[in-house]
This record gives C-alpha cells, sequence and structure tokens, in this order.
C-alpha cells in the first residue's frame, strides 16, 4: 500500500478506505486525524468480523471519534428481497443525515440532532446491508 500522507489527502474532498487489510503506522494515523480537523472527509468500510478478520487497527482512528467497528456480522433471521442471509434489507433505519438529506428524504443538518418521528421513518431511505457487521 502507499503511505498516506497529509499532502496526499488534501488533494480530495473524500478519503474512501475500503476494506483495509493492512495495519497503519501512527504517523498514518496522525494524517487522517488533521485530515479531518481540516475539513477533509472519510468513508471506511470494514466486512463481517471486523478489523481483527481484516487485519488492520482502523478502529484505533475511529474510537477517537466515538465510532468502532465490531467483530459480529449482521445477518437476517428471516426472507426478505434477497436470497442470501447476509444481504439485508433495511428500511427505516438510521443513516448519517447528510446522506439522506442529499438523496432528498430529510432536510439538511442543522447543528442539532432532530428527533426521528413517524413521518421522517416515512421518508428515509430503503438500502441493503450486504456482509457487513455492525457499529458502536
Amino acid at each position: 500500500k502507499d503511505t498516506i500522507t497529509l499532502e496526499r489527502l488534501r488533494e480530495a474532498d473524500l478519503c474512501i478506505i475500503s476494506g483495509p487489510r493492512e495495519k497503519f503506522s501512527g504517523a498514518e494515523f496522525e494524517a487522517m486525524k488533521s485530515y479531518l480537523h481540516e475539513g477533509g472527509s472519510l468513508l471506511v468500510t470494514l466486512g463481517e468480523g471486523g478489523e481483527g478478520a481484516f487485519g488492520t487497527n482502523i478502529n484505533y482512528l475511529l474510537e477517537e471519534f466515538g465510532i468502532a467497528c465490531n467483530t459480529d456480522a449482521v445477518v437476517r433471521t428471516v426472507y426478505y428481497k434477497y436470497t442470501h442471509p447476509k444481504e439485508v434489507h433495511i428500511q427505516g433505519g438510521v443513516l448519517n443525515r447528510e446522506i439522506e438529506a442529499a438523496a432528498g428524504k430529510a432536510p439538511a443538518s442543522t447543528g442539532s440532532a432532530p428527533a426521528i418521528t413517524e413521518s421522517a421513518r416515512a421518508a428515509s431511505l430503503a438500502f441493503a446491508y450486504p456482509y457487513g457487521a455492525s457499529l458502536s
């Protein structure tokens, strides 16, 4: 993998780290934290089993922002729309409010978390959550 530096991150509005399979260095974590504090955006994805299954240490960064990828797997217990039990259909789930706003399903963020109402649930996005782990 290429080394992650603040200079390289500044070239992008959004940096996607999809299923990292190696450990990050302390310098790379510092670069990512600086990038985020400067207003950059970072999207991290992991699959079932979390960082242990992927051989990475990305939770070190995520935990500083109150997030951690768990070591579980999301599995549905009844058939609905998808044939594989690890392809879970989410209807009325809570997404990032900015994603919902971009899809025209909810008002943009106002700085305070709005209450989740029945009308907000009806307008929310439906999406497939394939082969994932939960976040805490």
